[in-house]
């Protein structure tokens, strides 16, 4: 049967299987080996963990023994060396070697090299200064990504013979590099359009340089990323970067004080916003928001905290999310919370006064118990703020995350010691589902403009551990409310309409004023297909 369709279907089709499958698919039939084997070798990512990047070694002989049935298909290569060892001479070498492979690997795909992954960048160019020559003279690179870059690396950018359209830089942790000599390093690239910078993550007073912006001005740069401890101010972002219109902040600084720092400047308005909620008592964005995605579970520190500092916590979330709440006026909004019955109704009562455009929220609540006492307080927190949240009449939408993960990885001892406690876990899917569809009743009940709804159980990445920002990830059950007149029901939907639906209702394209919602909606979100989470549309921007 498959070999039957269309060769850009079985490209399609080929394309969700891992290098290993697709491999071993190419063996298997001779009708697809080849497009098989054009995607096992296009895009190649390794994680190697040896002190000698054995892994990597490896795969640049295998890949150089035959350059143009395997190496002519590479387009994406991430490479990664975790722990490479410069204190044995043996070793270093051995690690010395392999690094020139990898420098002729790059040489010889110089013309077909589309994205290109390294880290850490410095200590390669250190080891083996080839790598250098060879990812600076690449021709075609669409997206770069350099981590840990230090003094060596810092103008490998600007002498790139490539123009990407995607630039990751991230310097290294204990290094001297600060966000102004990322900028300054990047040049004129008229072609950028997603940018990603972040600096030295240290905490050492003075440790950094003090180096001015030189001035430069990217006007097609549209999806920035900022993540810097000694930071840029948010005035020279916006000079730099006017057209932005999807921003991922994370940025705190030890000097000066938040209350010293006056910065007026501002984007007119952007389409996305993703933020750790300290960043605005440096950066208070103030301007018109679609989606905003609060980054952090608020008010999980309150389960380290003692009784006698509850307070202090408390206020500090709480002027966080509403000055970030506030300032932006999000259309959608992304929040995570813990399930407590003192904090999070205080929270919402102060969030819902400052949210009139609020027609999609995604709540994610973290469990504060574990076994038995975790459902019942949910639920009673639930009702303590559903009907706060009722107060907002445009919304049309609802989802209802239940994040268990961190009570999964924590738990505290009379001594403060972190250690891992019994799992708590809500069963099969068969009880999820029951334990959601109560929880749905609940919505409905207390939401009555609320057409659209899912409830998930699940959990959320490490979000910063990673320089990443990471979506919930879960099982979600949707559904559409339906009034007979008498009493409103839920109707049950397939995952796959629900994703396009919650796409479409929460994107700036929706107008509530003049689109419908009813059953035709159905039709109209899965025949437009929009990206399927908000976080989706993020990265498709």
């Amino acid at each position: 049967m498959l070999l039957q369709l269309n060769e850009d279907v079985v490209s399609h089709i080929i394309s969700y299987l891992s290098i290993r499958d697709s491999l071993n698919l190419s063996v298997a039939a001779r009708g697809i080996h080849l497009v098989a084997r054009q995607h096992a070798y296009s895009v190649v990512e390794i994680d190697d963990l040896t002190p000698t990047g054995d892994q990597v070694y490896q795969f640049c002989l295998h890949m150089l023994d035959d350059i143009p049935g395997r190496l002519h298909w590479l387009r994406g290569l991430t490479i990664a060396f975790r722990h490479p060892n410069r204190t044995s001479v043996a070793t270093l070498d051995n690690f010395r070697c392999t690094l020139q492979r990898l420098a002729n690997l790059i040489e010889c795909a110089e013309g077909t090299l589309q994205s290109l992954s390294l880290t850490p960048i410095e200590v390669l160019v250190e080891l083996e200064p080839q790598i250098f020559t060879a990812i600076r003279n690449v021709r075609y690179l669409r997206k770069l990504e350099l981590d840990s870059i230090g003094t060596r690396a810092l103008g490998l950018v600007r002498q790139l013979r490539s123009r990407p359209r995607t630039l990751i830089l991230h310097a290294e942790d204990r290094g001297t590099i600060s966000t102004a000599l990322l900028l300054n390093s990047i040049g004129d690239m008229s072609n950028l359009r997603t940018f990603s910078v972040c600096d030295s993550l240290v905490g050492r007073r003075n440790a950094i340089p003090v180096v001015p912006f030189s001035g430069g001005v990217w006007p097609g740069v549209d999806n920035l990323t900022v993540i810097s401890y000694w930071g840029i101010s948010k005035s020279t972002c916006v000079r730099a970067f006017p057209g932005i219109r999807t921003l991922q902040l994370w940025v705190y600084r030890e000097e000066p004080e938040p209350q010293a720092i006056v910065d007026d400047a501002c984007w007119s308005y952007l389409d996305c916003l993703q933020v750790f909620p300290f960043s605005f008592r440096y950066w208070n964005i103030i301007c018109p928001t679609h989606f905003v995605s609060i980054e952090s579970i608020l008010g999980f520190s309150l389960r380290f905290t003692p009784a006698s500092s509850r307070d202090a916590v408390d206020a500090s979330d709480k002027v966080d999310a509403k000055l970030i709440v506030h300032s932006t006026s999000p259309v959608a909004l992304n929040l995570g919370t813990v399930a407590d019955l003192e904090f999070t109704p205080r929270l919402w009562m102060d969030l819902v006064a400052v949210a009139p455009r609020l027609r999609c929220l995604q709540l994610e609540l973290q469990l504060m118990r574990e076994g038995r006492d975790a459902l019942p307080e949910l639920i009673a927190v639930l009702h303590q703020i559903l009907p706060i949240i009722s107060q907002l009449k445009n919304l049309y939408h609802i989802e209802l995350c239940i994040n268990s993960a961190v009570v999964n990885n924590f738990s505290v001892l009379p001594d403060r010691k972190l250690v891992s406690p019994t799992r708590f876990s809500l069963g099969p899917d068969s009880t999820k589902l029951r334990v959601a569809e109560k929880l749905a009743g609940a919505l409905i009940e207390h939401l009555p403009s609320v057409h659209w709804l899912s409830v998930g159980f699940g959990f959320r990445g490490q979000m910063f551990q990673d320089r990443r920002f990471d979506p919930f990830h879960g099982t979600f059950w949707w559904w559409n409310v339906e009034n007979d007149g008498k009493e409103r029901k839920l109707h049950p939907m397939s995952t796959f309409t629900g994703e396009r639906i919650r796409g479409y209702l929460c994107s700036p394209e929706y107008d509530y004023r003049t689109d419908p919602l009813a059953s035709s909606l159905i039709e109209f979100a899965v025949s437009v297909r929009y990206p399927v989470s908000l976080h989706n549309q993020i990265q498709a921007r």
